[in-house]
């Protein structure tokens, strides 16, 4: 049964947020299979902290605020604010190509002379990224200059700057820039440049070999057990994914490039304020990726945002303003970060927003998988664009019914595939992530032609690609 707590229209007060939000997170951690930690703040000041779950499942040791988890691409931010601390000392111009920093031994010039600082920052480079590959090789210790290798090798994807599409590479690139511009390791330079000025202890880049106080465990959960997540050297991710953090260093973080000072404003416009042309996603230009952050416009409310993911774990940091000022004392920031991969962060940060501008919010409660589907689901397989990926849904069987199988496509690459349940003929929750759902929203003709991936994601049907496969929703 589903429940639903309502705040008055008013702005809600501290306690009313506070207990709104314990009610909600409590009911992640007992139905979302949440473990974590969270904070939801105005500006500088903390409404609201809570942790769930274990850090190590097998001792039985619960997270905390002050757990370290793995962030992943949230790392991606920290690279990008180190390449343009280079820009500020003139150690690095964002126009210039990378061949103008490395030789040809350390990268070759065939893709050096074309590809730009900024294509780097940007997700614009075309460089391949071997997911394919990644676990043959992510799971030993290697340089950045190695972990390139299997990227420099094959052919580009794409004409540097004529297309967008999201890249480990490049900022794997972009790592290997900063340690060769700067003859010392990203970890060092990320310490000397970053933590150590804004007083962020519990972040750094993760290493395997180190002994590390308070670093939860990471965890996947398959067929309803808890497994250990597969192992990956963090020599791998670099700067690309491999920092650790917790909520309270990540709000501070957020906070200190909120506004000047840290930063020089003219260092914050170009990191996500002021975007180039070539940098929108929409036509109406709402919607733009930044330098290691996505940056959109919903609702009168300006988001700038960046989620990450890493065997084992999830994050997301959030933050929004009214679009009709950049107060940062006006910002509601949401960090979370979870040591699973079945839960929903992008899901709890939305709702934990929601609780803090009094918008009402459905209570967690346990999801009861519907045992049949009247529905002809010929009539929505085929393929949905979405602003920066297709989804291609088909539909097959497992011990317990009809299951939908959406593969993530980007650059005619499939990228990440799901499969999911049905909790209503029109509501299909992910089996691995129950957190996430695909909506059925709009029909014509007979057939789904429009759908939701998550809570805000719409994608439009493209293509009559017609039934690929002949599966009996009954």
């Amino acid at each position: 049964m589903t429940t639903s707590t309502l705040i008055a229209p008013s702005a809600p007060t501290r306690s009313e947020i506070q207990k709104t939000a314990k009610e909600f997170i409590d009911g992640h951690v007992a139905f979302r299979d949440f473990s974590g930690a969270v904070i939801l703040a105005k500006g500088d000041q903390v409404l609201f902290s809570q942790a769930g779950g274990f850090a190590d499942r097998e001792w039985n040791v619960p997270n905390t605020i002050d757990t370290r988890f793995r962030i992943g691409s949230v790392t991606k931010q920290f690279t990008a604010a180190l390449i343009l601390r280079l820009v500020a000392q003139r150690r690095i111009t964002l126009e210039a190509t990378v061949s103008t920093y490395l030789t040809e031994d350390q990268f070759p010039a065939e893709k050096g002379s074309i590809i730009t600082i900024h294509h780097l920052l940007a997700h614009r480079s075309g460089l391949y990224f071997p997911s394919e590959d990644i676990p043959k090789v992510d799971s030993f210790r290697q340089t950045p200059k190695e972990t390139l290798k299997l990227c420099i090798e094959a052919p580009l994807d794409f004409a540097p700057g004529t297309k967008w599409a999201y890249s480990n590479s490049g900022y794997l690139l972009l790592t290997f820039l900063i340690e060769v511009v700067t003859g010392d390791t990203f970890a060092a330079v990320l310490k000397r440049e970053i933590t150590d000025p804004l007083g962020m202890t519990d972040t750094f880049h993760d290493d395997n070999r180190v002994i590390t106080q308070r670093r939860a465990r990471g965890y996947d959960k398959k067929a309803g057990q808890w497994t250990n997540a597969v192992h990956v050297d963090m020599s791998f991710p670099t700067g690309a994914g491999a920092m650790i953090s917790t909520v309270t260093d990540l709000h501070r973080w957020t906070v200190a490039i909120s506004k000047p000072g840290f930063f020089e404003q003219e260092y914050l416009d170009l990191m996500y304020n002021v975007p180039k042309d070539d940098m929108f996603m929409t036509d109406d230009r709402t919607e733009y990726v930044a330098y290691g952050l996505m940056v959109s416009v919903a609702n009168d409310r300006r988001i700038i945002r960046h989620g990450g993911v890493i065997n084992g774990f999830l994050s997301d940091l959030y933050r929004c303003h009214p679009t009709d000022t950049t107060d940062p004392s006006e910002s509601l920031i949401v960090v979370v970060l979870a040591n699973n991969s079945a839960c929903g962060p992008a899901s709890i940060t939305r709702n934990l927003v929601s609780i803090a501008l009094g918008i009402a919010i459905t209570l967690p409660s346990a999801i009861t998988r519907l045992p049949a589907v009247a529905r002809d689901l010929s009539v929505v397989e085929g393929s949905y664009k979405f602003p920066l990926y297709d989804i291609r849904l088909t539909f097959a069987k497992d011990d317990d019914g009809v299951v939908m199988k959406a593969e993530v496509v980007m650059n005619e690459k499939v990228v990440q595939t799901l499969l999911l349940a049905p909790e209503s003929e029109d509501v299909w929750y992910a089996l691995e992530q129950n957190e996430l759902k695909v909506e059925l929203t709009s029909w014509v003709d007979g057939k789904c032609s429009e759908l939701r991936m998550g809570a805000t994601q719409v994608g439009t049907r493209v293509a009559e690609d017609g039934p690929v496969s002949a599966v009996s929703a009954a």
